[in-house]
């Protein structure tokens, strides 16, 4: 059974537009917001993906607020798959400019 993923908060780096040395900090309810909001909505630049490691081996991204997923077996797979379903689901001129990847991995240790 896959986890679900619930931050408090995630720490995303600057966009463009922010002043150097400044980071933008998504919090729960942020990421709600984005993913129940679709991007034609909202006009930013980007796309953002949370990408975990597969059970079964390989990579899974899913795009938050698209309807947008794919998965594959390496990262460097992975980098085209993401371009390619971006580019499949978006009209032309209207791909996000940037396609931000978020790594999430859960790691359970003893206490």
């Amino acid at each position: 059974m896959a986890s679900l993923w619930k931050p408090e908060a995630v720490d995303i780096e600057p966009r463009p537009r922010a002043r150097p040395g400044t980071n933008f900090r998504y919090d729960r309810a942020m990421l709600n917001d984005i993913m129940s909001s679709p991007t034609e909505h909202r006009n930013l630049p980007e796309v953002i993906f949370l990408v975990e490691e597969a059970p079964e081996g390989g990579f899974t991204a899913r795009a938050l607020g698209e309807s947008i997923f794919t998965e594959a077996n390496d990262l460097g797979n992975l980098h085209d798959k993401v371009r390619d379903a971006v580019h499949c689901h978006f009209e032309e001129g209207k791909v996000p400019k940037v396609i931000r990847l978020h790594f999430v991995r859960e790691e359970v240790i003893s206490a």
